[in-house]
């Protein structure tokens, strides 16, 4: 747990540092650039050498030296799994936190049993996520299925971020009559596009 520990602290946003051992190699191009391309870090752990980073990839980087100060969420539910390991890696159990960075943006982290053949021991796949930045483009996505204005899609994106109509209102200078007015043609055109 302490290499592991010691890896998350020195990472830094301006210093991406990656370590890669045989795993994702040139052989591997392909599944290297998936990885890259995805929205959510992806970090995979050795869990046989002291939690050893095997592989990270650039949004994993960005995201945990983000939450450099809650480095310890992720060592905890790496060690969870570890510890656990013979009830979990039967069963594929999945362990997940969130971490709170600022008021609204959230981290989660999800950690699962990974078999790779090539390492020949069981690894740990931890995910990160960035539940502000998803729940955003969710709601962006939303916006334009339901074919909501600027505003109804501005509205939205906050009610979706868990505002209540008073926060909605205070943020976006509005009174909480015309939140409940957007609101109410925002469920209006949610349900004709679901009727359709």
């Amino acid at each position: 747990m302490t290499y592991l520990f010691n890896y998350l602290n020195k990472l830094s946003k301006n210093d991406f540092q990656r370590e890669m051992q045989p795993i994702l190699r040139s052989k591997d191009k392909f599944l290297r650039d998936v990885i890259e391309s995805l929205d959510d870090g992806v970090m995979i752990l050795n869990q046989q050498n002291q939690q050893q980073v095997i592989y990270i990839n650039q949004k994993a980087s960005q995201l945990l030296s983000e939450i450099k100060k809650n480095a310890s969420s992720i060592c905890n539910i790496c060690h969870s799994l570890i510890k656990n390991q013979d009830k979990l890696f039967q069963s594929y159990a999945v362990l997940s936190d969130e971490v709170t960075v600022q008021k609204n943006q959230t981290i989660r982290i999800r950690a699962r049993k990974l078999e790779l053949s090539d390492i020949g021991n069981n690894c740990l796949l931890v995910i990160i996520e960035n539940k502000s930045e998803s729940l955003e483009k969710s709601a962006n996505v939303e916006a334009i299925q339901y074919k909501l204005t600027r505003r109804e899609s501005e509205i939205w994106m906050l009610y979706k971020a868990k505002y209540s109509y008073k926060e909605i209102s205070e943020k976006l200078y509005i009174t909480t009559n015309t939140v409940k007015k957007h609101m109410k043609n925002i469920h209006a055109k949610r349900q004709n596009y679901l009727i359709m």
